[in-house]
C-alpha cells in the first residue's frame, strides 16, 4: 500500500489559499486614472496637474465624486513638454 501524503501545516494550507488564482487574460491598462496616480505616473505635482486640466490642456472627466485623468491625453500633454534640442 501507499502512504498517504500528510495534510500541510496551517501556515502553509493559508498561503495556498490566499494566492490569487491563475488566470491567462492579460492585464488590462486603464484609460483613466484618478489624479493622485496621474501625479505618480506624469511624475508632476497636483498643482502642476489641476490648472494643465482646468486650462483644457489635459482631458479628465468627473465620476459620480472623483476626477479621472485620461491617460492619452496626459501622454500627449507631457509630450508637448518634452525639451527639443534647437536646430
Amino acid at each position: 500500500m501507499s502512504e498517504a501524503t500528510p495534510a500541510p501545516a496551517p501556515a502553509e494550507r493559508e498561503s495556498v489559499v490566499a494566492r490569487a488564482p491563475h488566470t491567462s487574460r492579460p492585464p488590462v491598462e486603464p484609460i483613466a486614472v484618478a489624479i493622485p496616480e496621474a501625479t505618480r505616473v506624469a511624475g508632476v505635482s497636483r498643482s502642476s496637474l489641476y490648472p494643465a486640466i482646468m486650462a483644457g490642456e489635459i482631458e479628465s472627466a468627473v465620476i459620480g465624486r472623483r476626477r479621472v485623468v485620461i491617460l492619452a491625453s496626459l501622454r500627449a500633454w507631457i509630450m508637448r513638454h518634452v525639451a527639443r534640442p534647437a536646430s
